[in-house]
């Protein structure tokens, strides 16, 4: 395999199983990555999960008929869609691109306050990673938006350090 691999994090759909505005924003960048590379692999990864007490269509999924509504169709897109968080989404994907035989790099979607776990598991298995943010859309100011944000951010310490142990003790088990 010698073309380009994205790999797009999923983000929690709203509870009618549409699309979130963070899945929008990684999809949008991630056709964008296909329009400017045509020979580009896309590997969508999100299952259903059940801390979100939902059923239907998994991230990965609803993501692919996002990617289509997009006009994604040159590219060959794959879902890995039994992930349930971050950890094991990076963890499924390795074992997938690993039975494929790609050794390459990736290219890693996500939003900009998940992007640094995102990357920081995927080198800890070994590969050489480039970060892909999510679009961004233009917003009215608002009260809200400046604790969102910060929320989000704050919130990414705690699971770096958590994923981040559990990728060590992971990789210990793989020797």
């Amino acid at each position: 395999m010698n073309a380009s691999l994205v790999i797009v994090f999923g983000a929690a759909p709203r509870a009618d199983n549409t699309p979130s505005r963070a899945m929008r924003l990684r999809v949008a960048a991630a056709a964008r990555f296909a329009s400017d590379h045509p020979d580009a692999r896309i590997l969508l990864t999100g299952g259903v999960s059940h801390r979100q007490k939902r059923s239907g269509p998994s991230e990965a999924a609803i993501m692919a008929a996002l990617l289509k509504a997009n006009g994604v169709s040159g590219s060959e897109v794959w879902l890995e869609d039994q992930a349930t968080d971050t950890f094991d989404s990076v963890v499924f994907c390795n074992d997938f691109l690993r039975a494929r035989g790609y050794a390459g790099p990736v290219w890693v979607c996500s939003s900009r306050y998940h992007l640094p776990r995102c990357a920081l598991l995927m080198r800890m298995l070994g590969w050489k990673v480039y970060c892909m943010r999510a679009l961004e859309e233009r917003r009215e100011r608002g009260d809200h938006d400046y604790v969102y944000r910060v929320y989000w951010r704050l919130r990414e310490i705690p699971a770096i350090l958590w994923d981040g142990f559990l990728m060590l003790r992971h990789r210990s088990c793989l020797r």
